[in-house]
């Protein structure tokens, strides 16, 4: 069908259409990265919550094992967790009040839209530079690590200060373990290992230069 007029006129905007399709995911993806940027305090601030609410359970559950009163926990598909000890001593004071017990489980993939970096990732290894879209992600995020990483001046005043550092810093990994286990290779273990040694470093730097004013915080 090559001699017929809409066959060329195909022909020649199907390069141009494709350009105007990558360059518009790729403003959506710039949108996620700015928005992920300024959420990822809140992000690590509910990941912290949540471990300290399984460490409690676990602490709890430990000291039933022990008294031998010990019976399983029940999960919900709902993403509910239903805790049940057989003599009742595991209660709502153990574990915070009743409405923060039943709390629905919240994932990163609760708080934050993701689809940006599917759709991206998706268009750009149709059309064959999937690399590219790698290579920006990547660059990108390490550059993201490094402000996450970089301290307010006066964070030594507070300790909502320090709190909120480490909620940032917990909140950008949270976000590359999801995209790491929810994508095929956008990022890699080694390029995730490489930033986690990075931050690392720089927090204990971070927290020696900051430790002078921690008789603030007594």
């Amino acid at each position: 069908v090559s001699q017929y007029r809409f066959c060329q006129i195909m022909a020649e905007n199907l390069p141009r259409l494709r350009e105007e399709i990558k360059e518009i995911s790729m403003s959506d993806l710039k949108d996620f990265l700015e928005s992920i940027r300024k959420h990822s305090d809140k992000v690590g601030e509910t990941a912290m919550r949540q471990a300290q609410q399984h460490r409690t359970f676990n602490s709890a559950v430990a000291k039933q094992v022990h008294i031998g009163n010990y019976s399983k926990p029940v999960y919900s598909l709902s993403g509910r967790t239903h805790m049940h000890i057989s003599n009742g001593l595991l209660t709502d004071e153990d574990n915070g009040d009743e409405e923060e017990a039943d709390e629905e489980i919240l994932t990163a993939q609760d708080l934050v839209d993701f689809s940006p970096v599917y759709r991206c990732l998706h268009i750009y290894t149709v059309l064959g530079d999937r690399e590219t879209f790698e290579n920006y992600y990547r660059k990108q995020r390490k550059k993201q690590a490094r402000l996450v990483l970089q301290p307010q001046a006066n964070m030594h005043e507070t300790v909502d200060g320090y709190r909120r550092y480490f909620n940032q810093i917990v909140g950008f990994f949270v976000v590359e373990d999801h995209i790491l286990h929810a994508t095929r290779g956008l990022v890699t273990r080694a390029f995730t290992d490489e930033l986690w040694n990075m931050a690392l470093s720089k927090i204990i730097a971070v927290l020696r230069t900051h430790s002078v004013g921690s008789h603030t915080l007594t």
